[in-house]
Formats: C-alpha cells, sequence, structure tokens
C-alpha cells in the first residue's frame, strides 16, 4: 500500500511494528488504539490558515503576514503538506527560519481555534470520528 504522502507502507506490517515496540516497552496492550492517518498530519494543519497565520506571525512581527492560501479541499489540493509548509514559511520569512515539523506541527495544533476548518479534510473526519467511538479503559 501507498500512503498519501508517498513511498510504500504496508498497514498490517506498520501495526505489528508498533504492537512490538510496544510490548518491548511494557505499554499495557488494552490501553492502546491503533488509528492510521490517512493523510500527513501538515495537511490537516494548513485547512486552517487562521493557525498557519498566527504561527508565521510569531515570527514576523511587526510585519503583517502575506496572503496565505486557503484550502477548501486539503485532501485533494495539498499533495505534499510539509514541501508546502516548507515552502509557505520559506516565502513568509526568507531563508532565517525554516518549517520543523517537530516544533512548529505542535505551534500549529496549538493555534487552530477550532475544528471547523479541519472538518475540510476527508482523512481528518476519518480519524475524528474513530477516534470519537474508542473508549479506553
Amino acid at each position: 500500500m501507498e500512503p498519501a504522502w508517498g513511498g510504500v507502507a504496508c498497514r498490517h506490517d506498520d501495526k505489528e511494528r508498533a504492537f512490538e515496540s510496544l510490548k518491548n516497552a511494557d505499554v499495557p496492550m488494552r490501553r492502546v488504539l491503533l488509528l492510521c492517518i490517512e493523510r500527513e498530519l501538515e495537511c490537516w494543519l494548513m485547512a486552517d490558515k487562521r493557525a498557519l497565520k498566527a504561527v508565521i506571525g510569531r515570527y514576523k512581527r511587526p510585519h503583517p503576514v502575506g496572503r496565505l492560501p486557503d484550502f477548501s479541499r486539503p485532501d485533494e489540493e495539498i499533495g505534499r503538506p510539509k514541501t508546502e509548509l516548507i515552502r509557505l514559511f520559506q516565502q513568509e520569512l526568507g531563508h532565517g527560519r525554516k518549517y520543523v515539523d517537530r516544533d512548529h506541527a505542535i505551534l500549529l495544533a496549538q493555534s487552530v481555534p477550532d475544528w471547523s476548518k479541519l472538518r475540510r479534510s476527508n482523512s481528518f473526519n476519518r480519524f475524528a470520528t474513530k477516534a470519537a467511538c474508542v473508549r479506553l479503559v
């Protein structure tokens, strides 16, 4: 199976590796739920340009953030979300500050004011529906 963002992956193999790693770490398996994310997290985060403006604006003050794209169908419109975020950061901030997923993804997620724009993403809706149906004991 090929993930939407490219490469080759097998959900079964990924699941087996994840369970093996959790088992080796003595994680109680009754407290574990694995949900496959069909699109990169950044695809969801780019669905809400309010969050993009907030995070980029932190680094750009006192200058205003330029015109950012408004992705009404992010799953279809954004082919390579991390590459697109790198481009947007460079466009707005120059080469002085690059998008770094481990730093900026959490800032973007924290800056999303509500889920209304994220619901534009079918893969986010799938994830939210499955996550809402699960109760870990």
